[in-house]
């Protein structure tokens, strides 16, 4: 039985931002830094790259990362449910008759990991014995509670209601959102549940500026300059 498979999806296709899990971000295509964070991990027992790309599958193994398929294009469309593609690929091992026990979810679109952050948290996974974990974010501009609707001739329309609309932000309950860093589980639970979020999941709260997922080009710009900040870290 082996212990822990860190897989790292890149699907080709994008729709907010063309190409890019291989667009250049501080000199290297974007896979890259989840490539080379996962691969300073010394808890993941085997690390892969899950993919229909054939740039992705020449980037990962120009990084010495394996590569064991390529992802069907029915698990590869914008429709795709991420379980699906974890499924396969505990099948596939499966197949061969290789068993994991849990698996780490590393999503390229969130490449603001620092060096030990993925060994941390499978550390505390383990300590607390938990079946699932996913990395969040804390909700402070876009906390609910300060949303609104407009009708159709533009009012306002609080989402929660106007009192709490003009509440200091010291006051707002605490809120998160899973941020992409990270997902850990166990595989016979993510099986079970076919998700990482159920009522036996626990949250990691990561500091803001790791909390960014790229979707489009702003979001790759703010990351690139978070990126060269905090370079040393990564």
């Amino acid at each position: 039985m082996q212990k822990i498979l860190g897989i790292i999806v890149a699907r080709k296709g994008s729709k907010g931002l063309k190409n890019k899990n291989i667009k250049i971000i501080n000199g290297k295509p974007l896979i890259y830094w989840s490539i080379k964070q996962a691969k300073k991990s010394k808890l993941l027992t085997r690390l892969i790259v899950n993919t229909d790309s054939t740039k992705v599958i020449q980037i990962a193994k120009k990084l010495n990362v394996e590569v064991p398929f390529r992802r069907p294009r029915k698990l590869s469309t914008s429709q795709s449910l991420i379980f699906e593609t974890l499924k396969y690929t505990i099948n596939f091992f499966k197949k061969k008759n290789i068993f994991f026990k849990y698996i780490a979810l590393i999503e390229p679109t969130s490449p603001l990991r620092e060096r030990n952050d993925i060994d941390n948290i499978l550390k505390f996974f383990f300590k607390k014995k938990i079946k699932s974990l996913v990395t969040m974010g804390k909700v402070v501009c876009q906390h609910p509670d300060f949303l609104f609707k407009l009708s159709n001739d533009n009012k306002l329309l609080p989402f929660t209601n106007f009192k709490n609309a003009s509440s200091r932000r010291q006051n707002i309950r605490d809120l998160y959102f899973p941020d992409g860093t990270l997902y850990v589980s166990d595989v016979k639970t993510l099986l079970k549940k076919k998700s990482f979020y159920h009522e036996q999941t626990y949250g990691v709260v990561l500091p803001k500026w790791k909390n960014i997922e790229i979707d489009d080009q702003l979001d790759f710009d703010i990351t690139e300059m978070l990126m060269k900040k905090n370079i040393s870290r990564l």
